[in-house]
């Protein structure tokens, strides 16, 4: 009995929503994405979201190519994929995502840093969007660190929803870091930019008297 709880995580372990970001083409301001989930129905949808921050009708899925999958697949809508498969079936999708729309409301890549909003990165798998996923990156410069406000394993970042993963924006750079406590809470100051171009003590007073 002592060995249930331990396959009980494993098996909810190998049946979540797995992604994978490599930013192997940052520098050419792409993204390589893989997906792998698990399947409840014989038709696998993949959704990209068009909503993000700014409530309005957005189209992220332009900037999509080569969506590819492990099972045969087709586009049944401007945003949505669709995969076919056996209930219970592992599945396996990948696409390139073009990332260069900077500033918050944005997702941007370069060979200085990536920044990303998820829900205009990652599609879902529709039948999974409030279940647990996780995260990872792969060829991550090494001088870079990550900011991002997921609970982390072992370099595996873990959310329990996709609306919880599409309210955690992340920021992949060496960027110059402050941080506070208030109520109990760290607040992260995080900034990308020349060093003569900010003060980070100012930003972190400033930080802390809006949170006050």
């Amino acid at each position: 009995m002592r060995l249930l709880p331990a396959l009980l995580c494993l098996v909810a372990s190998a049946a979540e929503t797995r992604y994978e970001i490599d930013l192997s083409q940052a520098s050419a301001r792409t993204l390589l994405v893989t997906v792998e989930t698990t399947c409840r129905t014989a038709d696998c949808d993949f959704q990209m979201p068009v909503w993000n921050a700014t409530y309005r009708i957005r189209d992220f899925a332009q900037h999509v190519t080569g969506f590819e999958a492990s099972r045969p697949h087709r586009l049944v809508g401007p945003s949505r994929w669709r995969v076919q498969a056996t209930p219970g079936e592992r599945v396996r999708v990948r696409y390139r995502y073009f990332a260069d729309v900077p500033g918050p409301f944005g997702a941007a890549a370069s060979r200085r840093h990536v920044f990303l909003n998820f829900a205009q990165v990652l599609v879902y798998p529709v039948d999974r969007l409030r279940e647990p996923l996780t995260v990872a990156f792969r060829h991550v410069p090494p001088d870079w660190k990550i900011a991002l406000e997921l609970p982390e394993r072992e370099g595996v970042f873990h959310a329990r929803t996709y609306d919880e993963l599409a309210d955690a924006p992340a920021e992949l750079s060496a960027f110059a870091e402050a941080s506070f406590t208030l109520a109990g809470k760290r607040l992260r100051v995080v900034v990308d930019a020349q060093p003569g171009d900010y003060d980070l003590q100012l930003l972190e007073t400033t930080a802390r008297k809006v949170a006050t």
